[in-house]
């Protein structure tokens, strides 16, 4: 039968050829209902072998003639023949108008079904069931191999993918119609089926054969497919186009997707939406299709062949078609940020039901964090050798391709489908993009530890890149909630067991010191959006009331209790591994002289957080800027204390968002000297014995610990620049510097010791700039560097002469120790100077290193004297304003933000905030010899809470 009808079908077509339809378009019509009626038998057919394969009930050598049959070059010629038929013959009927249009456009749909249904029932039948060691698997692996080679051939699916494309427009379905056109679910269905069958194709490079299978995928007309398929994706929660508008079923057709594929790729047109992606037009569709699974299969079915290639350990098919697929290194990038986006989109508009499993749904919305995560790697795959400055001009959409898929994770439908190793690589993925390395773009194994750039370009990426760039990512970033997406992930992370090392099986999570890099500017760019907005709509407002005199409504609002969410979460972090210092990393080394350093990675990432030059502390001045701005036009001013003004029903930063961020500055400090002393003596004590009992440590990475030396000692700067006298005096930076010190002096020992001298160097510079700001206070002299900077300008010396590099003692610094700290072999920091008696010229030696720093621009923009002008005498710390919990071993990380947190004041001081009963027990005995002087102060009206 199959033989007969494959003839019977060839004959028709071919005669379709000879004969101008254009003159009689009812008889043309006619004759395309027929060619589709003798195509269903073949369907029916390929159906039955289908069924036979799983049911087992049919003999099997009947199954196998009739798989035979339905695989004969003549039989799936005579297949590819039926969508250039339809492409031929009736789409410019249906383009023509008149009443065969609607009946043609139906009956092309139909054919291009029937026929995407023979290749999915056909490939399904011959793949292997099991293990593949049944009867005749061997045979049914042959027949599989013809037929792709034959669909490679004739082009079966890529014809079918073509005719799919080049349909003409249907009017676009309104969003929330309740009456839908009767013809697009038809349409639906052709685009589904369609769809299904290059899913099935792509199946076969694990089940069949990988190379014919590439073949079929790499034609033209499929790779135009498969990027339509992100297009739609990307547009499906972009603004609908108006009616009647966009070039066909395929958003443009082909030649406007191959204008997107090699440079546009970024959405310039609208596109008309495929109705398989409207939900109204899916609830009409027979075998309940969510929109969830639409997406689903729709991404899918773009991006997993190279990682179906790549699991077979064939690479360089997998990069071709990879390049094939993604010929523009821009356009793919720009492409994928938007998908990612809208998959994100759609995610979150399922809110906490996405995570509960939809009964009797094929694809559940966890799968849609799947497809995000395949994308976002194979994007950075295809980065693989780029230029530095295509690089740099791929960089923003691959931050917010980035950014999009942290934030699909962090839903509730993404956490459903996440582990904590999860977490752990795509932070590694994000940071890796900062640095300009991808860690994790496995693409499914083999294929890791991609770089995404060449190798003789410097690793660490953002700071070298083009200002406008940064900026240009930043902005960018702003809207994709990539703080509170991050601040979600590592919640989960901890409430699951996660920690700063690995332990119990469950993996290691850090905050990557990279994003401190980004992560600062994303605070200060959404204050800027916020003041410029403030500013136009003033303008406005007064433009508006001279006319009318009425007023607008205002800008958005900034709360810094909702900005500070991942600072308050690093914090908590942080303070929790404090009680666990003692303990020494797997093998019995200390931290810092291991590998990984996860603790002390955390602590200087938390410092770049707060104190950095690209954290918290310039938000601080621009903050004060808008408090006085919203003052100006009668919003909160530094005067008020409150949340800020509200406006059209927004709030604007007031000074209490100042103190609080100051405060969240000086926490990141203190918490990170507390972390950073004992762990760096630990190291130091470990070397010590080594060298008392003659033990080498040749196995260590000397650079690595060199780095860390450099790490710790630029951490060391910015806190001190931003953390008041008090504070500092109670955290005792001058721990650190001699650890430092002592740790500096004990590795210039080792044999191995030799390139990493310039990073010995380097970390003394950063040292001697502390010193030198510690040296600016009297208080800080006398109680953190007595005699450390023991001066006095010499006669007859020019102040260009006393200009010269300042000269850090590193044996004299690592001589100190407490409780005094004093020097114990003259000064450690000297300039051109002679010594003299610092108990005498305290004063002016004080007044020399500020003249000094102020030189150095090391005293621009401290942190706690802006704060110390807009907050009305309110100190810097305790930290009154934050909302975390003061049992510094808080494990309570089962909200998505610690401002959820319900945190109950401590009756007696009203400063200490917990989250519970056993956190304040827990918490006492270090709480209870300052609670009563907080009391008291309290009492005083020092403080408050606003």
């Amino acid at each position: 039968m199959v033989p007969r009808t494959a003839e019977v079908l060839r004959v028709m077509l071919e005669a379709h050829r000879t004969v101008d339809w254009a003159r009689d378009g009812a008889a043309a019509l006619e004759a395309a209902v027929v060619v589709r009626r003798v195509l269903s038998v073949l369907q029916s057919a390929s159906t039955t072998a289908w069924a036979h394969a799983t049911d087992g009930t049919c003999v099997l050598l009947q199954r196998t003639q009739l798989l035979e049959q339905l695989t004969d070059v003549a039989t799936v010629g005579v297949l590819s023949a039926c969508p250039s038929f339809v492409q031929r013959e009736l789409w410019p009927l249906a383009n023509g108008g008149g009443d065969e249009a609607a009946p043609a456009w139906v009956t092309g749909c139909l054919v291009l079904t029937s026929a995407g249904r023979c290749i999915i029932s056909v490939l399904c039948a011959v793949e292997p069931v099991g293990d593949g060691s049944g009867p005749a698997a061997g045979s049914f692996m042959c027949l599989g191999l013809r037929c792709l080679e034959e669909m490679a051939v004739g082009g079966l699916l890529a014809a079918l993918c073509a005719a799919l494309l080049g349909a003409p427009p249907r009017p676009q379905e309104a969003a929330g119609a309740q009456v839908v056109d009767h013809h697009a679910p038809v349409l639906a269905e052709c685009q589904r089926v369609t769809v299904m069958a290059l899913r099935r194709v792509i199946s076969c490079i694990a089940t069949v054969n990988a190379s014919a299978a590439a073949v079929v995928l790499a034609a033209p007309a499929v790779r135009q497919l498969q990027w339509e398929l992100l297009e739609q994706v990307a547009a499906s929660v972009e603004e609908a186009p108006a009616q009647g508008r966009g070039g066909g079923v395929g958003a443009g057709g082909g030649r406007d997707v191959r204008s997107s594929a090699n440079g546009a790729g970024g959405g310039g047109k609208c596109r008309q939406q495929w109705p398989l992606l409207q939900q109204q037009v899916l609830c009409q569709m027979p075998g309940n299709v969510t929109r969830t699974e639409a997406l689903f299969i729709g991404v899918s079915a773009a991006v997993e062949a190279p990682f179906k290639l790549s699991a077979l350990s064939e690479l360089s098919a997998a990069t071709a078609l990879a390049e094939q697929f993604l010929p523009s290194r821009a356009a793919a990038a720009a492409l994928a940020a938007r998908a990612c986006a809208a998959l994100r989109s759609h995610v979150e508009q399922l809110g906490p039901g996405g995570a509960v499993p939809v009964a009797g749904a094929r694809v559940q919305a966890a799968k849609l964090t799947d497809c995000g995560s395949c994308l976002m790697r194979l994007v950075l795959f295809r980065m693989r050798g780029a230029a530095q400055d295509e690089l740099e001009a791929c960089l923003p959409d691959l931050m917010v391709m980035l950014a999009s898929c942290v934030g699909l994770a962090a839903t509730p439908a993404g956490l459903a489908g996440m582990s904590v190793t999860d977490v752990a690589a795509l932070l590694g993925i994000l940071a890796s993009c900062v640095h300009g390395r991808a860690l994790w773009t496995d693409m499914r194994q083999p294929v890791m530890g991609v770089e995404i750039c060449p190798s003789d370009v410097p690793a660490r990426l953002w700071p070298m890149i083009a200002s406008r760039t940064r900026i240009g990512s930043v902005q960018r970033l702003a809207g994709t909630g990539l703080q509170r997406s991050l601040d979600r992930l590592l919640r989960w992370a901890m409430s699951r067991g996660g920690g700063l090392d690995a332990r119990n099986g469950v993996p290691g999570i850090t905050i990557p010191l990279a994003l401190t890099d980004l992560l600062g500017p994303l605070q200060l760019v959404r204050l800027m959006q916020w003041r410029v907005q403030r500013q136009l709509r003033q303008r406005q407002r007064q433009q508006t009331q001279q006319h009318d005199g009425k007023r607008g409504e205002g800008p958005g609002g900034w709360r810094a209790r909702e900005e500070l969410g991942l600072v308050l979460t690093a914090l908590k972090l942080l303070r929790r591994e404090v009680g666990r210092l003692g303990e020494s990393a797997p093998g019995g080394a200390p931290e810092v002289l291991c590998i990984e350093a996860p603790r002390f990675g955390v602590a200087c990432s938390v410092v770049q957080l707060g104190c950095g030059d690209h954290g918290l502390a310039p938000l601080v001045p621009q903050l004060l800027e808008c408090v006085r701005l919203a003052d100006a036009v009668g919003g909160a001013g530094a005067a008020g204390l409150g949340v800020g003004a509200a406006e059209g029903g927004k709030s604007a930063p007031g000074a209490a968002d100042v103190c609080m961020v100051a405060q969240a500055v000086v926490a990141c400090g203190a918490s990170a000297l507390s972390v950073l002393a004992p762990l760096l003596e630990q190291a130091t004590a470990s070397l010590r014995r080594e060298a008392g009992a003659g033990a080498g440590g040749s196995g260590r990475n000397l650079f690595v610990i060199g780095t860390r030396l450099v790490t710790a000692a630029t951490a060391l700067r910015p806190l001190t620049k931003h953390m008041p006298a008090e504070v500092l005096l109670a955290c005792a930076p001058q721990r650190v510097l001699a650890a430092l010190a002592q740790l500096t002096c004990l590795l210039q020992q080792q044999p191995q010791w030799g390139r990493e001298e310039e990073l010995a160097g380097a970390a003394q510079q950063w040292m001697a700039q502390t010193i030198l700001l510690l040296s600016t206070d009297e208080r800080l002299v006398e109680g953190c560097v007595p005699g450390w900077l023991w001066v006095k300008e010499a006669s007859g010396m020019t102040r260009a002469g006393a200009a010269q590099g300042d000269t850090l003692n590193l044996a004299a610094l690592a001589a100190v120790c407490g409780p005094s700290y004093a020097p114990q072999q003259g000064p450690i920091l000297s300039r051109s100077w002679r010594w003299e008696d610092h108990r005498q010229h305290r004063a002016e030696v004080v007044a020399l290193a500020r003249a000094r720093a102020q030189e150095l621009g090391l005293l621009e923009g401290l942190v706690w004297q802006v704060a110390a002008g807009v907050g009305g005498g309110r100190a810097l710390w305790p930290p009154w304003l934050l909302r975390l919990c003061g049992n510094a071993s808080c494990g309570n990380f089962g909200s998505e933000r610690e401002e959820e947190l319900k945190l109950l004041k401590c009756s007696r001081c009203r400063s200490v905030r917990y989250c519970g009963g056993a956190c304040q027990k827990q918490h006492w005995p270090q709480h209870k010899e300052e609670c009563g002087r907080w009391a008291t102060a309290a009492a005083a009206g020092e403080e408050g809470d606003p």
